[in-house]
């Protein structure tokens, strides 16, 4: 009987992190798909990519100071919902301090994504099949993605952005504490070794690096590309929503095949995989730009094939009671290669054209690869 229990209690505690993920991807994806929109009204484009700067490079920063804590003490589902709390009370606080409503926005999609990292943590540490169980979690945040997309894009159309920021805030107040309640299965209670953000930013290697770098191909166009279909293309609000909509839902199917790919082949070979995509990407925007190839390049679920074997790497040449940190650390350097290619990307439609932008884009999407594949090359 008492086994019986015990096996529901891990059943419920499971599907309610399940849920708990496919919240959180709803909750992120309001200041990272739609506030570059928002930006672009005020700024124009090379305001775009500042923002989308700023915003990766905090976005990969937060988590840093919180791993070690959460390292320390086991806790990873527990801090991931007081940096939701935390991320939502700052989104309602931008209502009422519009002076500083950007700077605010950036900080507050920060504190949210505290979470990515620490619940990979989480979901790693239950697994040998590290591929699996980043793809796991993929699959349940790209469920949030796809209703996020097409909610936020619906409320945005008819109530505006301020409506939508406070329904946003209170409603993940109220999910936060609610989720706080949920008992954490914890694998250790002491860290055997002490973790510092001062380590936490200084125990990157070499080859996490070299790997990480190949974000800068993609982002050099997502700082831009929710300003380039709006305003290039002609689309709305609502279209874009519909448009991330598509490519989240594919993301869902593809997350745990991608994850699967990863302890079959490994990081680097999924990596060159992934890589392949960004030139065929670019070369076809350059000569066919309209809405419907625009639309179905993006559906197309490449991301994952660089996203997933970065995160699965982390954990990989990591032990449990510093994985946050090793997650952490990746996350800050994808924050930190994102930032790079946002701001290059906007510097060059903004200087040159948009033209340009996908030539130069090309030339880079073609030379990444090679980079990574002499490297891998020579050993390493």
């Amino acid at each position: 009987m008492f086994r019986r229990l015990t096996f529901k209690t891990n059943i419920i505690r499971e599907y309610s992190l399940y849920l708990l993920y496919g919240i959180y991807g709803v909750f992120v994806t309001y200041p990272l798909i739609f506030l570059s929109v928002y930006v672009y009204k005020f700024g124009g484009i090379i305001a775009t990519a500042l923002i989308y700067a700023a915003s990766a490079f905090s976005i990969g920063i937060a988590p840093i100071f919180i791993s070690p804590l959460s390292d320390k003490t086991g806790f990873r589902i527990k801090y991931s919902n007081i940096f939701i709390l935390l991320g939502s009370l700052l989104m309602l606080l931008s209502i009422s301090l519009k002076d500083f409503v950007l700077p605010i926005l950036i900080i507050a999609s920060a504190l949210l994504q505290v979470g990515q990292p620490l619940f990979i943590s989480y979901e790693t540490e239950r697994n040998k099949n590290v591929g699996s169980s980043v793809g796991k979690f993929y699959i349940f945040i790209n469920l949030g993605y796809l209703f996020g997309s097409l909610l936020f894009g619906l409320i945005i159309s008819y109530f505006g952005f301020e409506s939508t920021t406070i329904i946003f805030s209170l409603a993940g107040i109220v999910i936060s504490i609610v989720f706080l309640r949920v008992k954490e299965e914890r694998i250790y209670v002491k860290n055997p070794k002490k973790m510092s953000i001062i380590k936490a930013l200084f125990s990157s290697k070499l080859s996490s690096l070299i790997y990480s770098s190949m974000v800068i191909v993609p982002a050099l166009f997502f700082s831009i590309v929710p300003a380039y279909y709006v305003y290039f293309l002609n689309g709305n609000v609502l279209d874009w929503g519909i448009v991330n909509f598509t490519s989240t839902l594919t993301s869902v199917i593809a997350s745990i095949y991608v994850g699967k790919i990863v302890d079959k082949i490994g990081v680097k070979k999924t990596l060159l995989v992934g890589s392949i995509y960004y030139p065929i990407y670019y070369l076809t925007l350059l000569f066919y730009p309209n809405q419907f190839i625009f639309a179905f390049l993006y559906s197309l679920p490449f991301w994952l094939f660089i996203w997933i074997p970065l995160y699965s790497y982390s954990a990989q040449i990591s032990e449990v009671y510093e994985r946050a940190t090793f997650v952490s650390n990746m996350n800050f350097l994808i924050g930190i290669f994102r930032s790079f290619g946002g701001i290059l990307g906007g510097l060059i439609v903004m200087f040159f054209d948009i033209y340009t932008f996908f030539i130069l884009s090309i030339l880079l999407s073609v030379l990444f690869p090679i980079f990574i594949k002499i490297y891998n090359d020579k050993g390493n």
